[in-house]
């Protein structure tokens, strides 16, 4: 099976470049003729990814779609692809938040559709280079049919195991979904707007703000059919902040380099869940209303 990187983002350029390193077939799709990319990785390997391709190329059943972009990218991506995609051909979404599965039903996507969540990391140093900031486990899954994986779910894990390491399969994605959402709802807009690195969360000053946050997202979630604690959120919350220190969370490296960020699709998309369920999020609702002012998006 051969894939398809749409992209040429931070994580796309990652995933590219572990797949060239191990051998995996790829191509990697941008909507202009961009620069070569050069990927740091871990290992101590530097990686110059080939010339990604401009226009989209039709998909046989044994072609893999990966689309690791931002939420509001997916639906004009998606919508793009679709008429190139054939009916068998696996369809992987892989962002921060919540609302990608959404877009591909809106657009009546038939093929199969995966989700995948990382704590594989990684920062665009520059146009034109890339460096891996962090390791960890990914899960993907399938949100249309929870539980364990069939032969074809079993091709599609096997060809990304290969280009994300520690890559598992989740019989109930949308709960890992929910769980990366809470975190990434606190880190990400606090780092941003206070331009600091996931460490710097750690500090008391921002204590009792994560509590508010906390308890605010856990009913949230809870409402949704999740049970999460407040206590337990903040748990992994500063686990999260300890074990990634050094790192700028995506959010805060789109304030910074002034691109949109994902705010609508993680605290937009709570406070949306919200609105359904009764549930009052004054604090999450500050601060989308914070980013946004930073942002003016």
């Amino acid at each position: 099976m051969r894939l398809n990187i749409v992209g040429q983002g931070a994580i796309g350029s990652l995933i590219a470049a572990q797949a060239y390193h191990t051998s995996v077939p790829c191509r990697v799709f941008t909507r202009a003729n961009g620069p070569r990319i050069k990927v740091s990785l871990f290992q101590g390997i530097s990686i110059t990814l080939p010339e990604a391709f401009a226009e989209s190329a039709k998909l046989t059943q044994n072609d893999c779609l990966l689309l690791p972009l931002k939420v509001h990218q997916l639906h004009a991506a998606l919508k793009q692809w679709q008429p190139f995609l054939h009916p068998d051909s696996p369809v992987v979404l892989l962002h921060n938040g919540m609302g990608g599965y959404e877009a591909a039903q809106e657009l009546g996507i038939v093929q199969p559709i995966y989700s995948v969540t990382t704590r594989q990391a990684a920062m665009k140093v520059s146009s034109r280079e890339t460096r891996q900031t962090g390791m960890g486990e990914s899960l993907i899954g399938r949100w249309a049919r929870p539980g364990e994986p069939d032969a074809h779910d079993k091709s599609v894990l096997k060809l990304l195991s290969a280009c994300l390491p520690e890559l598992h399969w989740h019989p109930q994605v949308a709960q890992a979904f929910w769980n990366k959402l809470a975190i990434n709802a606190v880190i990400n807009p606090l780092t941003a707007l206070n331009d600091i690195q996931n460490g710097g969360l750690l500090s008391p000053a921002y204590q009792q703000l994560i509590a508010r946050l906390s308890g605010e997202i856990a009913q949230v979630i809870s409402a949704c059919s999740h049970p999460l604690s407040a206590s337990e959120l903040q748990a992994q919350i500063y686990q999260v902040a300890r074990a990634t220190a050094d790192n700028y969370s995506s959010m805060h490296q789109d304030v910074a380099h002034q691109r949109p960020t994902e705010i609508a699709g993680i605290n937009g998309y709570l406070i949306a869940q919200a609105k359904k369920k009764g549930i009052d999020v004054p604090a999450n609702a500050l601060l989308v209303s914070q980013i946004h002012a930073l942002t003016q998006q």
